[in-house]
């Protein structure tokens, strides 16, 4: 636990030097609120880890950020961030399991999720909708 605790310490002052030189930095703002989002977790602290996340400009974020931020939303409570997460992950990633399991969990597989699941894969899957 201790070690979480001044590992995001040392990553509060690795972002502030990233954001006060964006162009000379070998490490990105999004890693480092990667890695703190890792941190909180492991230290159970669900809220900051959340706020790690979203601090992340859309623009910015991939599939793996939108999987992480579905989970917390998901864990939280927070059942339509949730889906709109694991929807953005699928538009991507048609056959993420984890994604579609997220969505099985929160009642959300329907016909909207299994046409984004099918029209991004493409006709190979046709078979499992009959």
């Amino acid at each position: 636990l201790k070690q979480y605790t001044q590992a995001l310490d040392k990553l509060h002052q690795a972002l502030l030097l990233v954001e006060k030189d964006r162009q000379g930095s070998p490490i990105t703002e999004c890693e480092i609120r990667w890695l703190m989002h890792q941190c909180y977790l492991a230290v159970y602290d669900y809220d900051s880890a959340l706020s790690a996340l979203e601090s992340i400009s859309p623009k910015s974020r991939t599939a793996r950020f939108y999987m992480a931020l579905g989970n917390l939303y998901r864990q939280l409570g927070i059942e339509r961030s949730a889906v709109t997460c694991y929807k953005e992950v699928l538009k991507s990633f048609p056959l993420a399991l984890e994604a579609i399991e997220g969505l099985v969990l929160l009642g959300q597989i329907n016909k909207e999720i299994t046409s984004l699941i099918t029209d991004s894969a493409g006709s190979r899957f046709d078979w499992q909708l009959d």
